[in-house]
């Protein structure tokens, strides 16, 4: 396995790690840049991490947090992007998983790093024209909060 820091590990497909070391979310996402899918770059905290967290009353090492900066780092030089910019935002997935699946149990943040000087920026980028699946994706998204009562537009 590839490891940013000591608390790291980079999803790039050099290994395919355990699913009870990242989940099966980092399990699922290894496997397909494994297979030459087109997935953007990714790293995980092994679930050991989440256990020492909740072990220490939901308090993370500063060595585990450092080990997260340099992962950020790494996906804005594979990137081009930066965390935060407003011109060429990186915007990232922050999803929560175990070994075992558990549907409704874990949290998941979207689009960390989107800003409202940086959406105009994103929703005119070759990024979002370019993808067929990121439209699906903010029509069913759309579609969900319409028919299902929720605000028509994240605040």
């Amino acid at each position: 396995m590839t490891a940013v820091g000591e608390h790291v590990i980079v999803l790039d497909g050099a290994s395919v790690p355990s699913r009870d070391v990242v989940g099966n979310k980092g399990l699922s996402i290894a496997r397909m840049v494994g297979l030459g899918l087109p997935v953007p770059p990714a790293f995980a905290l092994p679930i050991d991490e989440c256990r020492r967290f909740h072990a220490a009353g939901g308090h993370l090492d500063d060595d585990v947090w450092q080990s997260v900066v340099e992962g950020v780092a790494a996906l804005e030089e594979r990137t081009s992007r930066r965390l935060g910019d407003p011109e060429r935002p990186l915007l990232v997935s922050v999803r929560s998983a175990g070994a075992v699946s558990m549907p409704g149990m874990m949290d998941t943040i979207l689009n960390l790093g989107m800003t409202t000087r940086s959406r105009p920026v994103w929703r005119s980028s070759q990024a979002i024209r370019a993808s067929p699946a990121l439209r699906t994706c903010a029509s069913s998204t759309s579609s969900a909060r319409r028919f299902c009562g929720g605000p028509r537009r994240a605040t």
